[in-house]
């Protein structure tokens, strides 16, 4: 139920929310952007549901993409300002939600580096979800570390229009990976999560449509994770490519899930873009 009182809750606009909901929403008010009472609601809940599921504790940032301003789009919802993503070369933000990238030149800097954010190489989410997309060959939806190179390309998320296949990469080489076909573009939460050193399972719209169970070591990547793009750069100088021309909402990061807190996420994120509308 939408604007629910749950412990001690802050006040916005005459509605209670969690305090953790309203430390988010005064951000997005710091940084000119606005929300509505249904987004503020929805995001309220999926706080509370967080909570009831167990996930919320893991989850290291969550970047909505609302507010209509580029400072706003850019908040860490989990933590605001605290690895908040630095948006380069001016994507067009949606009045309400999600960040347009180009496909050439235009990526936001998540700031969060594997190595020093997560905890363990073989427990680990990321995703995004994809607002609207293009089809055309050669187009991809990109985030993550990536370069042909073990200490880089530990993680990454590609979605390769030509062969209209998804792929969750999690070691330094191509050996390593899931993937999916026939995804659409538009419209999918996608999602990937390691739980074990021989289970990496990639999902779409709440649903898991790959599996690889060979056991394999890694370690985790020592440079930015980037949106939109594969970061091929060093730690701290982002040098991304594979870029993405494509419209994102709600990049998130994640450590110490199980498989079940994963899917709970997958389902209580996926109520959240029903209740907001896309």
């Amino acid at each position: 139920m939408f604007g629910t009182n749950f412990g001690n809750n802050a006040s916005s606009g005459g509605v209670s929310y969690i305090p953790q909901a309203q430390t988010y929403f005064d951000a997005v008010d710091t940084a000119g952007g606005t929300t509505s009472i249904i987004y503020k609601s929805a995001f309220n809940d999926l706080l509370i549901s967080g909570t009831t599921n167990g996930w919320l504790t893991g989850i290291v940032a969550f970047k909505p993409g609302a507010g209509g301003t580029e400072a706003a789009a850019e908040i860490n919802a989990i933590s605001p300002g605290t690895l908040d993503t630095i948006l380069i070369n001016s994507p067009t933000i949606d009045p309400t939600i999600g960040v347009t990238f180009d496909g050439s030149t235009q990526y936001g800097n998540s700031q969060l580096i594997p190595n020093t954010h997560f905890d363990s190489a073989y427990q680990w989410a990321v995703g995004y979800y994809v607002i609207t997309g293009s089809n055309t060959a050669g187009s991809s939806y990109s985030f993550g570390s990536g370069a042909n190179n073990a200490s880089k390309r530990i993680m990454a998320l590609d979605w390769n229009t030509t062969t209209n296949t998804t792929y969750l990469y999690a070691n330094g080489l191509n050996t390593y990976r899931v993937q999916a076909s026939n995804a659409a573009s538009s419209g999918t939460l996608v999602g990937g999560v390691r739980s074990a050193i021989n289970n990496l399972r990639l999902y779409h719209n709440g649903s898991n449509v790959g599996e690889y169970t060979v056991s394999q070591s890694a370690s985790l990547p020592v440079n930015e994770f980037t949106e939109a793009a594969r970061n091929a750069g060093s730690p701290g100088t982002p040098s991304p490519s594979v870029f993405s021309n494509a419209k994102f909402a709600c990049f998130y990061y994640a450590k110490g899930w199980s498989i079940a807190q994963f899917e709970d996420f997958q389902t209580d994120l996926q109520t959240f873009l029903t209740a907001i509308g896309i």
